[in-house]
């Protein structure tokens, strides 16, 4: 088995046993109540790993940070692009009333209304 594997193998197992030694005082010494020795065991097991949450989120922090940069890059794209069709519709609009123009100039009894 390779290193890393082991060494995530055996905190596991450390976590674990921790988290059932825990439980099982708690519910000895405090309660009978499964949910709440339950509830108890995650508050102490968390309050105990909360250095490694401070690992986590000092390495999620700048992840995090990224790809908030990036959804504001995609939003700015996204503005720019739909200011662009609006552009792109009011030069449409303005070519086709230019060749209505043209086609009357070419042919003006076609376009005539009847009376």
């Amino acid at each position: 088995m390779p290193a890393n594997l082991t060494k995530w193998i055996l905190e596991e197992a450390m976590n674990l046993i921790t988290w059932l030694l825990i439980f099982a005082v708690i519910n000895w010494l405090a309660t009978d109540n499964l949910w709440l020795c339950f509830f108890i065991t995650a508050a102490l097991r968390l309050s105990i790993s909360n250095i490694g949450v401070k690992d986590i989120e000092k390495i999620m922090h700048p992840v995090h940070r990224d790809m908030d940069e990036y959804i504001n890059e995609l939003k700015t794209k996204n503005e720019e692009l739909e200011n662009n069709v609006d552009e792109l519709a009011k030069s449409l609009s303005m070519l086709r009333v230019k060749v209505d123009d043209l086609e009357h100039q070419l042919n003006p009894f076609r376009h005539r209304q009847p009376l």
